[in-house]
């Protein structure tokens, strides 16, 4: 359709990052000239489209070009200073190779420039995955919340601070205030649910899930498989495992869920199998030993 479009109108500057975007999952190496060719088409056109080059950074990055990521995420910021998704590109980046020195620069340099309700959110977050201790990230929270009371981002990610800090009821609050400012937060309602069960009180979690299951994604809908394993409900369970692995053959935590439903029938063999299967997918996930 965006190529029908790029053919209506050969001059709009929208429709060539659009269509890069649009092709990029599944790259191929032989594809990257050509999407790399329609962002410079497009920021020819128009240079100032901020997103597009946080895009092509994106790109950049993935067919190694560190540098070229590093000098669009830069004109995406000069383009637009309160923008977050550049600054949080490069601290998942840094996250994602364990550098929390390196995330927490980029996000005290971000935070100086503007400070933002994601970037204040991102910085607690990393304190939380960097395993601060309880009496450290608390404070934090709290802070967070008081600085942005009525963002749904700000207040979800104090909840789940709060929550790893074994504070639940103030992680509910959070939550509820969360939900009240972005009622479709599916995030929000995941980790309120695992708060829930994570409370012993299973039944309210796996209300919480049902409810907004059909559009859930597949990890609210592990979650929620389960809960629904603990409770006895296998044959409700393996739906969504099956479910799962109709798009994703090799996730692990599906695969295990599917273990404990063979090994629950009696068919060890083929508990077995699934088990095998699902460490090999990812053998240091918890969740698949």
């Amino acid at each position: 359709r965006l190529e029908q479009v790029g053919k209506a109108q050969p001059l709009d500057w929208e429709w060539p990052p659009l269509l890069a975007l649009a092709l990029t999952p599944g790259l191929s190496k032989d594809a990257s000239p050509r999407l790399l060719g329609l962002y410079e088409e497009g920021l020819q056109r128009q240079p100032r489209q901020a997103e597009a080059y946080v895009n092509r950074a994106r790109l950049r990055l993935a067919l190694g070009d560190r540098s070229g990521a590093e000098a669009d995420t830069n004109s995406a910021l000069a383009l637009k200073p309160w923008l977050d998704a550049p600054v949080l590109f490069w601290v998942q980046e840094a996250v994602s190779r364990r550098d929390f020195d390196r995330a927490q620069s980029v996000l005290d340099v971000a935070r100086r420039q503007q400070d933002t309700p994601k970037r204040a959110a991102a910085t607690l977050d990393l304190l939380r995955i960097k395993g601060t201790k309880r009496e450290e990230i608390v404070p934090v929270a709290e802070a967070l919340v008081r600085q942005f009371p009525n963002d749904a981002t700000a207040l979800r990610t104090a909840g789940a601070a709060l929550q790893t800090a074994k504070q639940f009821d103030r992680a509910a609050t959070c939550y509820a205030r969360a939900l009240k400012e972005g009622p479709d937060d599916i995030d929000a309602r995941n980790n309120l649910a695992l708060l829930y069960r994570e409370r012993g009180d299973l039944e309210e979690a796996i209300a919480i899930w049902r409810a907004y299951i059909p559009d859930a994604n597949d990890t609210v809908r592990l979650n929620y498989a389960l809960s629904l394993v603990e409770r006895g409900d296998r044959l409700d369970a393996e739906a969504h495992f099956r479910s799962v692995l109709e798009r994703a053959p090799r996730n692990s935590v599906a695969l295990r869920g599917m273990a404990e439903v063979a090994y629950a029938a009696g068919e060890d063999e083929k508990a077995w199998g699934y088990a095998r299967a699902s460490l090999d997918a990812d053998p240091k996930n918890p969740l698949a030993w």
